[in-house]
């Protein structure tokens, strides 16, 4: 087929279903702050539309719009090391890290209250 021949549109194709995994599904990582995780929750003609539309202006090297785990978990890791509420609670950092992956949610505040609540319910001392 032509995308077999042609490796820039094998490699539009993977970016559009790049961008389309990341708009429908997200990254995984529940304290994502990407304005584009998840965005199309339940709207996958729009979230196709939108990813063939984000790969065309990105380009077959591009990845402009897409999620950076890792970029996020080196925030998260930064948080828990950081912030006086989390560093006061006696939880090693390991733990509080996980706790903030599993309460925090873009920008909302009360996240390190919330870390603190899990830690409390899930990891009794």
């Amino acid at each position: 087929t032509l995308l077999e021949v042609d490796p820039r549109k094998r490699d539009m194709k993977k970016l559009v279903q790049r961008y389309f995994r990341n708009m429908t599904e997200g990254c995984g990582l529940s304290h994502c702050c990407s304005d584009f995780c998840r965005q199309f929750n339940g709207d996958p003609n729009g979230a196709a539309a939108e990813a063939i539309k984000r790969a065309r202006k990105a380009g077959p090297n591009g990845c402009v719009w897409l999620c950076n785990p890792e970029k996020n978990r080196s925030i998260t890791r930064w948080l828990a090391e950081s912030d006086d509420l989390m560093r006061s609670c006696g939880w090693e950092v390991p733990w509080r890290v996980k706790a903030l992956e599993n309460t925090r949610v873009g920008g909302e505040s009360g996240w390190s209250r919330r870390a603190l609540e899990w830690l409390e319910i899930h990891m009794p001392r």
